[in-house]
């Protein structure tokens, strides 16, 4: 701020303009920690090349980037780089919250990427995507739709699917964002990102289906699994979504078979209630179960059910909270019944639309309800 308003040569009305400028830049953040990301993002994303800013050079410092190559750039002019600034910001703000008012289809769908990348705080696409809509201000929407998907779904897939680590997929969006020269080169970026996804083994796309929230280090993240069932519901809910972000909590995570049991005390479930013979029974005769159970003590195998079948996707599902309280520890045919209703008039992307379909619930049900829900994710890409 200080090197931007030295600049004014004296010049008292520029000064003002200056500071009124930064000021209204500054005080659009909530957080001086997200102002100063948003500095480092910009810095990235008005970067030539990772010998200007980035790779091998990340001790040069925002101020001595701003002061050798922003200033310079834009003419020595201040004010020049504050409206360069100002645009990035509207830029960063869409890609962090985006906003449901914006009217048009289109957009919708861009803001239902936009904010499942933010809510798996996934970052390392900002810069490239700021710099997107700073070259192709003109882009067409369907055109920046398509990038975003691609980028959600490369972000979702390679985090959790593929060997290679953050820094990988860091270096890839930042070798893009650098590519992208102009508006011409656009469709060369959109092939890349597909060529991203074909690496990917057709193992990774079938994983899916029985993919758990104890995918990662043996912890339960429920955030991931919660993502695949947003993308689907999000999809069928487009035009009522600014009631329903998925960082709100009016809607929470169901567990079909409830999500009853305390993993410290690792108590045993007292085979009396209809779900508790179901975990007990599933572990007795499933073969898959007892393969993998066969060296565990009786606790520990109910620790592993708990862990692999209770929060695996097949055995999840989107409520609001008010329904997810109905839902309780009630019987299958209660909620089934009851409280799983079609997630819109046409049951397009209904979340609950096979479980419906069955009589009773165990894990060959929880299997394959997953196996559903990963086609109809996918098929959003």
């Amino acid at each position: 701020k200080n090197f931007l308003i030295s600049k004014t040569a004296g010049n008292i009305k520029k000064e003002e303009e200056c500071l009124k400028l930064w000021g209204e830049l500054y005080d659009s953040f909530k957080r001086e920690k997200e102002f100063l990301g948003f500095l480092e993002y910009y810095c990235y994303a008005t970067s030539k090349n990772k010998e200007d800013f980035g790779e091998g050079k990340e001790n040069y410092g925002i101020y001595k980037f701003f002061k050798y190559k922003v200033f310079k750039r834009n003419d020595k002019d201040n004010i020049k780089v504050l409206n360069s600034l100002k645009d990035h910001q509207k830029y960063y703000t869409w890609i962090k919250e985006p906003d449901f008012n914006r009217k048009g289809n289109i957009i919708k769908k861009v803001n239902i990427s936009l904010d499942c990348l933010d809510y798996l705080k996934f970052k390392s696409h900002i810069p490239f995507l700021m710099k997107t809509l700073n070259f192709t201000k003109k882009l067409d929407q369907n055109d920046f739709l398509k990038i975003v998907k691609l980028v959600e779904i490369t972000q979702f897939l390679n985090h959790h699917f593929k060997e290679a680590g953050q820094q990988s997929i860091k270096d890839f969006f930042y070798d893009l964002m650098w590519e992208l020269k102009s508006k011409k080169n656009l469709d060369k970026i959109i092939n890349k990102l597909k060529k991203e996804l074909n690496k990917l083994k057709e193992e990774d796309y079938k994983e899916l289906k029985n993919y758990n929230s104890t995918a990662r280090g043996g912890e339960i993240n429920p955030r991931l699994s919660r993502y695949i069932l947003y993308r689907i519901w999000a999809n069928a809910h487009g035009s009522s979504l600014i009631k329903h972000r998925i960082v709100e909590r009016d809607i929470s995570t169901e567990h079909i078979i409830p999500n009853t049991m305390d993993k410290k005390k690792k108590k045993t479930p007292n085979p009396t209630t209809p779900w508790e013979k179901i975990i007990l029974n599933d572990l007795k005769k499933d073969q898959e179960l007892k393969e993998k159970t066969i060296n565990l003590n009786k606790q520990d195998k109910i620790q592993y059910y708990y862990k692999n079948c209770i929060w695996s996707l097949g055995n999840l599902g989107l409520l609001t909270v008010a329904d997810n309280a109905e839902c309780g520890t009630n019987i299958f045919v209660y909620k089934k019944n009851k409280v799983y209703k079609p997630s819109n008039k046409e049951g397009k992307n209904d979340l609950f639309k096979y479980v419906r379909n069955q009589s009773t619930w165990n894990i060959d049900k929880i299997r394959k309800n997953g196996e559903f829900l990963a086609k109809e994710y996918l098929k959003l890409f």
